[in-house]
């Protein structure tokens, strides 16, 4: 809700996300200094915040911006594993605004590595791991966490 106070943490985490999309703290220190001297003693909006992140990471973060900012609910991860032979296939979906296709850091057990999920299910093949292990990375994203 506009005006409310949970625009605060949200934005904090939405932040906190997008820097862990960038995956380059240099880079990320560089963007967020670079929009204060960029925008110095002008006024400006979210859009242009948003344009200049889009320019600077040479990435379309639109719908990313859009989820976060104009819908009060956060994405959901919906995901089952399935066990067929010795290899473990996850099944994955966003439960987001449409095109939302943020990338996701899940982990097997050794090291992290990304996935590409989108609002359509995906079937991605994880080869063979203790179930157990399994871990998304909840810590370093703002989102929720449906397991079928």
């Amino acid at each position: 809700q506009q005006g409310s106070s949970d625009m605060y943490y949200k934005g904090s985490l939405m932040l906190h996300t997008l820097r862990t999309l960038i995956n380059n703290d240099n880079f990320w220190f560089e963007i967020i200094i670079g929009i204060h001297n960029s925008f110095r003693h002008q006024n400006i909006d979210g859009n242009d915040v948003i344009s200049y992140i889009n320019k600077k990471t040479n990435k379309d973060f639109s719908v990313f911006f859009n989820q976060y900012l104009n819908y009060s609910t956060i994405p959901e991860f919906e995901y089952s594993l399935e066990k067929e032979g010795r290899n473990i296939t996850l099944i994955c979906r966003w439960n987001a605004i449409n095109n939302f296709d943020m990338p996701l850091l899940v982990n097997t057990g050794a090291d992290d590595f990304w996935i590409y999920p989108s609002t359509e299910f995906t079937e991605i093949d994880l080869g063979s791991f203790d179930r157990s292990v399994f871990q998304i990375r909840q810590d370093l994203f703002y989102i929720d966490i449906k397991k079928k």
